[in-house]
């Protein structure tokens, strides 16, 4: 699982990672986590200045510098750049001790995993061939969704 906590505005949000995510390296899963708060609390935002405080020293390396020369973690810290260039954001990361980050490392423990469900792809076909112009999956999330496009 992933957490992030928005002090200022005292918000919180955590996610699951896939099966194969899990399987990555802690700094990448560390600068996804990052890349997730930040497409989480400020989708709809323009025009600031945002610094996030990570316990993780690689992550925060990455962010303050566009990026490095570990492939895997330069496109996730590209790709986190790029999102806030779209916005007119700028980004600042700082380094905070594992015990300081204690909300986002609680969030990161906690979920509850009855609610990542779905249909199964053998009843989803069935419904696409009865209603193929469906565009939307409603209620999903980034690990279950069945369409490109969804509604978390």
């Amino acid at each position: 699982m992933w957490g992030a906590y928005d002090e200022t505005n005292n918000r919180k949000t955590n996610g699951f990672w896939s099966s194969k995510e899990q399987e990555e390296h802690i700094n990448i899963l560390e600068l996804r986590a990052c890349q997730a708060g930040l497409q989480s609390f400020y989708k709809d935002t323009i025009n600031v200045h945002i610094k996030v405080y990570m316990d993780n020293t690689t992550s925060v390396s990455y962010i303050n510098k566009y990026g490095g020369r570990i492939v895997s973690l330069n496109a996730i810290a590209r790709d986190i750049w790029l999102w806030c260039i779209q916005r007119n954001i700028t980004l600042s990361a700082c380094h905070v001790c594992g015990t300081d980050n204690s909300i986002a490392d609680k969030l990161s423990r906690t979920g509850n995993e009855d609610l990542e469900w779905s249909l199964s792809n053998n009843v989803f076909t069935a419904l696409r061939q009865s209603y193929p112009s469906v565009t939307m999956d409603l209620f999903a999330s980034r690990l279950n969704h069945k369409l490109s496009k969804y509604v978390y």
